[in-house]
């Protein structure tokens, strides 16, 4: 939903019924920055009111507005969309009538599976039908990330994923042939990944480990959209991060060398700032990509002090800052 609002920024949306035209100026993390003539400045709008409105409606649900919550921007978001269709008396939203359910958005780390293929077949693609094309469906189908109402009755069957890899020609530039747009998933992946094949490599093992059950699951974590290495990966980078083993020595050896525990990109001491109640609080960030180091262990010198502000703002970027890179910012 977040890539779907993107592309409204700066176009009118409007309904019958509210005629004041709302339109989107931005995105601010999690939220739209929505505006009216009333309010050019305008107000932030959580992504997640009108993803749980398209869920629902995606679902078989008539979804009713709520006057109270957004209720005029949310109808004309949903308006833009072909398959919904906006009623009024009571205000409501269902599904046009004929519509299929839909499938999701590639996430990233699907998009790295189907980078991983285009790759092994490149500067060729699989023929319609081959067991590389079947074999990757399959291992899609098995990802933990979609719930079963993003998933129609085509949910990343052959003929999809043949379409997807695709979509790697745009990006590419040893491909001579008539290349499609690509989409910024898949120009992301490129730039991350293409002069990386070790740690795609490392990526893709990790993630087929956990579409096959060999990983644990691990719960969703704050920013992992769009995250430098896919959702999957992104959870299991900040578990490790979290290892209590690795922080608690990475503190003591800081703190008998600088007798502080500073952030490293904006020099926030919590023990300065709030006292006791500070008192050995700070966050540890692993400097590299998880699958640059996947087959070892965690060492020190990896290992970063960061405040909650810039450990989050590092892990928003696309790709991921260097400590060094986020401080030029702060400084700025």
């Amino acid at each position: 939903m977040r890539a779907y609002m993107q592309r409204l920024i700066g176009r009118e949306l409007t309904t019958p019924v509210e005629r004041e035209p709302n339109w989107i100026r931005g995105l601010d993390g999690s939220r739209v920055i929505v505006a009216t003539n009333s309010n050019l400045e305008g107000a932030r709008v959580s992504i997640s009111l009108v993803q749980t409105a398209v869920d629902r409606i995606f679902d078989g649900e008539e979804f009713v507005f709520n006057p109270h919550n957004r209720s005029a921007f949310l109808g004309a978001v949903l308006e833009t969309m072909d398959q919904v269709e906006v009623l009024t008396n009571p205000r409501r939203a269902r599904l046009a009538s004929g519509t299929a359910r839909g499938n999701a958005d590639w996430e990233f780390d699907e998009l790295l599976l189907a980078f991983d293929l285009y790759v092994q077949w490149r500067p060729k693609q699989p023929p319609a039908g081959h067991p590389d094309l079947q074999a990757l469906s399959d291992l899609l189908q098995r990802l933990p990330i979609h719930p079963e109402d993003a998933r129609g009755g085509d949910f990343r069957n052959v003929n999809g994923v043949r379409r997807k890899l695709g979509d790697f020609t745009a990006p590419d530039p040893e491909y001579t042939g008539v290349a499609t747009k690509g989409g910024e998933g898949v120009h992301l992946v490129w730039e991350r990944f293409a002069n990386d094949p070790g740690g795609l490599s490392e990526a893709v093992a990790r993630i087929t480990a956990t579409a096959n059950g060999e990983d644990d699951v691990l719960p969703p974590e704050e920013d992992e959209e769009g995250a430098v290495e896919g959702r999957i990966v992104f959870r299991q980078h900040r578990a490790r991060e979290r290892d209590l083993s690795f922080t608690r020595r990475k503190k003591a050896a800081v703190k008998t060398r600088t007798g502080r525990l500073a952030c490293e990109v904006c020099k926030l001491d919590f023990h300065e700032r709030y006292g006791e109640l500070g008192e050995g609080f700070i966050e540890c960030h692993h400097t590299l990509p998880l699958a640059a180091v996947a087959e070892r262990k965690t060492r020190i010198s990896e290992l970063a002090l960061v405040c909650s502000n810039c450990h989050r703002m590092i892990h928003r970027s696309q790709p991921m800052l260097s400590i060094e890179q986020l401080r030029e910012r702060v400084k700025g």
